[in-house]
């Protein structure tokens, strides 16, 4: 019994051998593979690419593509990105027209109006209180009366003091 363990022991030391003796020839082969790969690879981005001719043109194409400078964009321009002649003396005529820097701020104002509503109507009283309490000190009456809807009855929260509606 014991002769014929130390057989079976044997002949499972002798397969693993040649198997690990298999899998390193394989490696070994695959590894020589792709060494002459990359020996090929290399060679070839080493070839000089000589110009081709084109029509009339004995050096090949006259300007390289890459270096010509890009004509415009591919796609069509937004029309507020593109100012024209119109709208820069537009821009110019009206901005003379205002009697002062009062005047253009006023006007910066009322442009983001409708912005700060929306931003007003996003908060949420928990998490936004800081910024809700800025809106219910707003300039504009429509900012105001979005931010004392969003606030509701948590006034003694957000830290505001509640308004008497009329």
């Amino acid at each position: 019994m014991f002769l014929f363990l130390v057989i079976c022991i044997l002949l499972a030391l002798t397969y693993g051998a040649l198997k690990t003796a298999a899998i390193a020839k394989s490696q070994r082969a695959i590894a020589e593979y792709l060494q002459m790969e990359l020996k090929e690879i290399k060679a070839m981005q080493k070839i000089p690419v000589k110009p081709l001719a084109y029509g009339w043109f004995d050096d090949g194409f006259p300007a390289d593509p890459s270096q010509q400078e890009e004509r415009g964009p591919l796609e069509n321009p937004a029309p507020q990105n593109g100012a024209d002649e119109y709208m820069t003396q537009a821009f110019i005529a009206e901005y003379k027209a205002m009697p002062g820097a009062h005047q253009l701020e006023k006007r910066e104002a009322n442009d983001l109006k409708w912005l700060r509503q929306e931003v007003i109507r996003s908060c949420d009283p928990f998490d936004d209180k800081d910024i809700l309490k800025a809106a219910w000190e707003d300039p504009d009456e429509e900012c105001r009366k979005v931010a004392q809807e969003r606030v509701g009855a948590l006034t003694n929260y957000v830290g505001v003091k509640p308004r008497k509606t009329a």
